[in-house]
């Protein structure tokens, strides 16, 4: 049993968290090198969910909702103009393009 506790302090220094931040650390194993490799990817992935949620989801996002009425209002803009072209005014009711009367 005292045979476990002999290397106390190299398994700490193994299992420390702190060693995943340092720059001089290396992996020792390939097995550790596959689950580093994997835990980057995955919170990689997670963080562009996250974000791409965030930024998506019009209740979440301040830009989303900025940018649907700044088109909306834009939309609406360009809609109000065109209807307003197309409508006949009362002064050319009875002119054409060019300025003739029509029969």
């Amino acid at each position: 049993m005292s045979e476990h506790f002999t290397n106390k302090q190299k398994a700490e220094e193994r299992t420390d968290w702190r060693r995943f931040i340092n720059r001089n650390y290396q992996p020792t194993t390939q097995g550790e090198i596959r689950f580093l490799r994997h835990a980057k990817f995955r919170a990689g992935l997670f963080f562009v969910y996250l974000f791409g949620f965030i930024y998506m989801n019009p209740e979440y996002s301040y830009t989303a909702t900025w940018i649907q009425t700044k088109y909306r209002e834009r939309n609406e803009r360009i809609a109000d103009e065109e209807r307003q072209r197309v409508t006949p005014s009362k002064h050319s009711s009875s002119d054409d393009a060019v300025g003739r009367k029509m029969p």
